[in-house]
């Protein structure tokens, strides 16, 4: 083997030790929860004319007419339900109409009780614990004042977790009635486990009286995996790895081959006693 080839062997050997110890100090990061994919969780865009007015894009309407209305059973007024209106809410208008972006979804009816819902299937991993959430908030009150609330427009959020399509089928695990405030909170739906690869959020509005203003303004949809306890997990703390040593810079042509080993030997040193100080702690 003439010279030549012996130093471009050397060389090969030194910068491929140099290069493994670097990928084996590498940073290694535990990974963050998964986000469940939702479509225009924001309830952005151009809106769809559905019945009873417009409806965000990605998002199913639902409603009853002429039926009893959830909350008479508790208290709250026992006229019929009303078919709902949909429209959008811009932050341009309305800041405090918005939890996020530029638009939000609103249900409402005049003067009447509405049993309104809104759905999006997603596609998920069978057998995996997940949860949703939805930011929320509510108008009620019998004058043109925007800041006046009665705290009477409610909410539920359910999932269905074998990918039920309808917020009135069996199976669906729905949260308990809620009050909306007259600003925004998030509601989260209970923890369920995925028995389909399609599951659906579902978000389901209500109002207790017959008021003049029934106002349901949703925003900021969102899905996740989550562990046994319900949680959103954090990632672990991880050890702050050793730096990779700077490769030493070659002219056109040549290589500086003993300031290669020397970032070899370098690396040696600062990976060997990372790896005794973690042995130690």
């Amino acid at each position: 083997m003439n010279l030549s080839w012996k130093n471009a062997v050397r060389f090969s050997v030194l910068s491929a030790l140099l290069l493994a110890f670097c990928v084996c100090s590498w940073p290694s990061y535990a990974q963050a929860p998964s986000e469940i994919q939702l479509v225009n969780p924001g309830f952005e865009g151009d809106y769809v004319t559905v019945p009873g007015g417009y409806a965000a894009p990605g998002w199913v309407t639902h409603y009853t007419e002429n039926a009893r209305p959830p909350l008479a059973a508790v208290g709250g007024g026992s006229d019929p339900t009303r078919r709902p209106e949909f429209k959008p809410i811009d932050a341009s208008q309305y800041p405090e109409r918005v939890a996020e972006g530029e638009r939000a979804q609103v249900a409402f009816a005049f003067y009447g009780i509405m049993d309104a819902a809104f759905s999006q299937q997603v596609s998920v991993e069978r057998g995996r614990d997940l949860r949703c959430s939805i930011d929320a908030h509510g108008w009620s009150t019998n004058t043109d004042d925007p800041s006046q609330h009665s705290g009477d427009v409610w909410i539920s959020v359910g999932i269905g977790a074998e990918g039920q399509t309808d917020p009135w089928e069996h199976g669906i695990e729905w949260t308990r009635w809620d009050w909306t405030a007259a600003e925004y909170r998030t509601y989260q739906s209970r923890v369920v486990t995925a028995e389909s690869e399609r599951v659906t959020l579902f978000v389901r509005v209500t109002n207790k009286w017959s008021v003049k203003h029934n106002d349901a303004y949703i925003d900021a949809a969102r899905c996740w995996y989550v562990d046994s306890s319900g949680t959103i997990p954090t990632p672990e703390p991880q050890p702050t790895p050793t730096p990779c040593p700077t490769c030493p810079p070659c002219e056109p042509g040549t290589c500086n081959e003993q300031a290669i080993a020397q970032a070899v030997v370098d690396a040696l040193h600062d990976w060997f006693a990372g790896l005794r100080w973690s042995v130690v702690d």
